[in-house]
């Protein structure tokens, strides 16, 4: 069982007593310390009962100057007795937002794992090494800036959705430069497995990426390491990208057309993937005059990726 140490430090003279805290749901330990004008009201919970609870303290210190810590306890004693039917879990709104915020940032660091990664993807498909290619995969920071427009949605955050789309098509410009000076400069057959491989679509492709969406939306509302989860995002992702650059600067426009078709593909579907299952894990915004919206544009935005995996799937079919 996941554990959440919650600190809430507030002005002195508006704290209203610790026992109707002991009897909010999933409280599992309470106290408060006073130093001077400060009172701290602590609470041990389960992580998935602690948005609950912050936004229990949200609702009842949030006009005042108030600040709400959350640890990650490694350990507690006497220990905390598993339920026997356990709840999803899922990082509070808030942890979640700063991750995906954070990892949404177009970084100096990112750019350089970017850069990095293609030039070692193009040298694993021009060489037809698979090891090459796995190794991009692990190095390539696709993953962040998709899940953080569908989380965007999800929650009606619009200054999130913006960093996120100047994120990906910068990603985007980065990755089909180089590898149209590559596929300029380099020996490009279609004969090479790699790049047959993902000019050849079939509907293998959408279920890999609608798999490759799902595993990403929940290594990220679950806090499991994205080193896995980044191999299957980067298969999906970056592979066809640099091959569609690849053919571009080899001059086989027609061909390429075929590599940009998978990578759409992979784009719509880790998208609708990751809005359905933030969705379903009950990521919304705290405001309530924000839920209604999100609710809308979450609609929306599901509609809008069904009908366009709709119509490429009916591209493949009759390609």
């Amino acid at each position: 069982m996941k554990l959440r140490f919650i600190e809430c430090h507030i002005p002195k003279h508006l704290f209203m007593g610790i026992d109707e805290i002991k009897e909010w749901e999933g409280v599992i330990w309470a106290n408060v310390q006073t130093d001077g004008a400060i009172s701290t009201i602590q609470i041990l919970t389960t992580l998935k009962d602690s948005e609950k609870v912050v936004d229990k303290l949200k609702e009842r210190y949030g006009g005042a100057n108030y600040r709400v810590v959350v640890f990650e306890p490694t350990m507690t004693y006497p220990p905390v007795e598993e339920e026997a039917e356990e709840k999803p879990e899922r990082l509070i709104r808030d942890e979640l937002y700063n991750i995906v915020s954070d990892i949404a940032n177009l970084t100096k660091e990112n750019i350089l794992m970017l850069i990095l990664s293609t030039i070692v993807a193009i040298a694993g498909i021009c060489k037809d090494d698979v090891a090459l290619l796995i190794a991009s995969m692990i190095i390539a920071p696709l993953l962040g800036p998709n899940i953080s427009l569908s989380l965007s949605i999800t929650v009606a955050d619009y200054k999130l959705a913006l960093k996120s789309i100047r994120t990906i098509i910068m990603e985007l410009i980065i990755v089909i430069a180089l590898s149209v000076i590559a596929g300029y400069y380099l020996p490009i057959s279609l004969d090479n497995p790699q790049i047959h491989s993902r000019i050849t679509l079939d509907f293998w492709n959408i279920i890999i990426a609608l798999s490759a969406g799902i595993a990403g939306s929940l290594s990220t509302i679950s806090n499991i390491s994205s080193i896995v989860v980044g191999v299957m995002i980067a298969i999906a992702l970056l592979p066809p990208l640099v091959v569609f650059g690849l053919l571009i600067g080899a001059g086989y426009i027609e061909q390429s057309f075929s590599a940009l078709m998978l990578f759409l593909i992979n784009i719509i579907a880790i998208n609708l993937s990751a809005i359905v299952i933030f969705s379903a894990y009950g990521i919304s915004p705290y405001r309530w005059w924000k839920k209604e919206l999100a609710r809308k544009y979450t609609l929306y935005a599901i509609l809008l990726w069904v009908v366009m995996l709709i119509a490429v799937f009916i591209l493949i079919y009759y390609h």
